[in-house]
């Protein structure tokens, strides 16, 4: 006997599948996106910087008030840790006791007002010396981008990961303008810095990173200067008047060699160094006890024939800080503004290069270089020796252009 199935009994049953199916998805969605709520998230991920050879500093901003623990150590059982049971969305984190040029393993953890904890990051970092040895960094400069605010997502990101992943640095430097904040309000201005952060969260997180400040910056609006100090760590060792000096001008020390930072940005002054700037520059170049000496500034002092720089407009100038510089012993100074690649030397013998190619659009160095120059997107790698500075000009294509030796 055949058994008849009552009609439309088939197509409910298979219409009550679906719908089950369909329930069963969105609930695991849901759950998903409730767990991934659930953590707090950043808002900048942890990047690192060295105050000295036994002390790193690690910041990083979240979206929500959390408290946090950083475990650390030489291996991944890492072994020691550092909290704060303060709520903040800003965190600054100074450890201190650790060995000169070791690498360090570290784990951050963050945990809300709710209890509910994110531990997903971690990442190492190796402590800074004074020892002499040879090292190598990275140097570039104008990243902004070519249009509104922010960095340039073209040229930029190439550059930096092609600088990091074959040569290493132990730092980066940058000669100003990484970012254009146009915007009056903080939250604009946070906005454009954030794509910077994004494009070098997984560098900073193990890479000390470095800036002269740019005119793009655009610090003569509070808001930008702000915002521009919460997203550097930079020393505070820049004497001079408070609100534009404070880790604008700067000096740090890495490998028995001097690094000092200049701003050639004061509101009034600009693109010249004001007298008590130039009182600290003076008697910082006067430390003495390291192999080499470098100069960081954004507007060129040497090497460029655009109108709105100390080169062009205020030759004395020029003059006094060359003999300042050479006087000094400085090896290189490097700065940036004009988008293109440019070595010079005075007859003071002093080495000058101007690095700007690091997305901004480039601009004609036919016109304004003087000396040899390249108009090309490029960063440069600095090798340094207990007695030469040696410097190459890497193209977007990882070609060196350029290259020069100071010292023996």
């Amino acid at each position: 006997m055949k058994l008849k199935t009552p009609s439309g009994i088939i197509p409910a049953l298979l219409l009550i599948g679906v719908l089950m199916l369909v329930i069963g998805t969105l609930i695991l969605v849901f759950n998903i996106q409730t767990d991934e709520k659930g953590k707090p998230q950043y808002y900048l991920k942890p990047y690192v910087t060295f105050a000295n050879p036994t002390t790193e500093m690690i910041r990083f901003e979240t979206t929500e008030n959390v408290n946090f623990m950083i475990e650390y150590g030489t291996t991944l059982a890492y072994g020691q840790s550092i909290s704060n049971s303060t709520f903040g969305t800003m965190h600054e984190i100074k450890i201190a006791g650790l060995q000169p040029n070791t690498l360090y393993y570290y784990k951050v953890t963050v945990t809300d007002s709710k209890g509910e904890c994110n531990d997903d990051f971690s990442s190492t970092f190796r402590t800074a010396t004074n020892e002499r040895l040879n090292f190598t960094f990275v140097v570039l400069g104008d990243s902004r981008a070519d249009s509104g605010d922010g960095v340039d997502t073209d040229q930029f990101p190439t550059l930096i990961n092609d600088a990091v992943n074959n040569f290493n640095p132990r730092f980066i430097i940058f000669t100003g303008d990484v970012v254009t904040t146009s915007g009056n309000e903080y939250d604009e201005i946070r906005n454009a810095w954030k794509t910077y952060t994004d494009e070098v969260e997984n560098i900073s997180d193990h890479i000390p990173i470095f800036s002269a400040i740019g005119n793009h910056e655009n610090i003569r609006n509070p808001n930008a200067l702000l915002r521009y100090r919460e997203v550097w760590m930079h020393s505070h060792n820049g004497e001079g008047e408070s609100g534009y000096y404070d880790e604008l001008t700067y000096w740090f020390e890495f490998g028995k060699s001097l690094f000092i930072f200049v701003n050639t940005e004061e509101p009034s002054y600009s693109p010249r160094i004001a007298s008590n700037q130039l009182v600290w520059l003076n008697n910082t170049l006067q430390k003495q006890g390291y192999a080499h000496k470098f100069i960081f500034f954004h507007k060129p002092i040497c090497g460029s024939n655009r109108t709105g720089t100390v080169s062009k407009d205020f030759p004395s100038d020029a003059t006094q800080l060359d003999q300042m510089f050479s006087e000094n012993n400085v090896s290189v100074a490097f700065c940036g503004h004009d988008h293109y690649y440019c070595y010079n030397t005075t007859q003071s013998n002093q080495t000058y290069v101007i690095t700007g190619g690091a997305g901004a659009p480039l601009r004609d160095n036919s016109t304004w270089a003087v000396g040899i120059s390249f108009r090309e997107y490029h960063y440069l790698v600095v090798n340094v020796t207990s007695t030469a500075v040696n410097v190459g000009m890497i193209d977007i294509s990882g070609n060196v252009r350029h290259s020069f030796s100071v010292g023996d």
